[in-house]
C-alpha cells in the first residue's frame, strides 16, 4: 500500500503572553508540535528579547529542530534548566518528562493556560517498567510484538534477543496495527516485549500480561 504523509499545519499565528517569562528560567529548551513549528522562531526571538537563553534540539525522525515526537527519546543536558512546551495535551510533554528531571512548563495556545507538567504519570511508568524488565528476566516464554509500520518497524532488534537472551523462547507476533483481545490467544506467553511504537506501554492496562519496551532491556530508557 503507498502511503502518503502530509503535515497538518495550524494556520493562525500564535504568540506567547508576557506572563510566561516569569514561569521560566534563565535557560530552556523549547518544544511544539508540527503543527505549530512555523511559529517557533518568533517565539525564541520573543524569548530572548526578555534574556532568556533558549536552545532548539533535534530529536531523531523530527521534522526540523524544536519539533517533538510522542516517541521522541530526548535527554537534555544539566545547563538547560528547564523545558517549554508549547501545544496542547500531556502526550508529548509526557515524552520528555520519561528522560529529564528539569521543570516542564507547558503552553497551551487555545486556552492561553500556563502549567507545570505534573510528573507522577512518568514516575508510574517507570516504576511499571522496572517491574515488567525484573518479570521478563524470569520468564521462559516471551512474546515479541513487531510491527510493520513504516518508522516503527525494528525486526533486527528483536531477532537479536534471541542472540542475547538464549535461555529463553521467543513467539514473534507480527501486525499493522495492534489488536490488544489478539494477544489472549497466547496464554503461554510469561510477558511481552514491544519492538513497535513504544507509547504502546501508555496502554499497559490493556495487556493481560507485562509489557516491556526493547530499549528498557539495553539502556534502561523507555523510548
Amino acid at each position: 500500500m503507498k502511503i502518503i504523509f502530509g503535515e497538518a499545519v495550524y494556520n493562525k499565528g500564535i504568540s506567547l503572553p508576557e506572563k510566561i517569562i516569569r514561569f521560566l528560567p534563565s535557560r530552556i529548551a523549547l518544544f511544539t508540535t508540527i503543527q505549530f513549528i512555523k511559529n517557533i522562531n518568533s517565539w525564541k526571538s520573543f524569548l530572548e528579547e526578555r534574556k532568556i537563553k533558549v536552545e532548539l534540539v533535534r530529536p531523531r525522525h523530527a521534522y526540523a529542530e524544536g519539533h517533538i515526537l510522542g516517541c521522541s527519546n530526548v535527554s537534555l543536558p544539566a545547563s538547560i534548566k528547564g523545558v517549554l512546551f508549547v501545544g496542547d495535551g500531556s502526550f508529548h510533554p509526557l515524552a520528555l518528562a520519561m528522560h529529564n528531571p528539569q521543570k516542564i512548563i507547558v503552553y497551551n495556545p487555545f486556552t492561553k493556560e500556563i502549567r507545570e507538567f505534573e510528573r507522577e504519570e512518568a514516575v508510574k511508568i517507570m516504576k511499571y517498567q522496572k517491574g515488567a524488565y525484573a518479570k521478563f528476566l524470569s520468564s521462559k516464554n516471551v512474546g515479541v510484538l513487531v510491527t510493520t509500520k513504516y518508522g516503527q518497524q525494528r525486526i533486527n532488534e528483536a531477532l537479536a534477543l534471541q542472540r542475547d537472551f538464549k535461555d529463553k523462547n521467543f513467539y514473534y507476533l507480527l501486525f499493522d496495527t495492534l489488536d490488544f483481545s489478539q494477544l489472549e490467544n497466547f496464554p503461554f506467553v510469561d510477558c511481552f516485549i514491544n519492538t513497535a511504537c513504544p507509547r504502546i506501554i501508555d496502554d499497559k492496562d490493556k495487556f493481560l500480561k507485562p509489557v516491556l519496551n526493547i530499549d528498557f532491556i539495553y539502556n534502561k530508557s523507555v523510548f
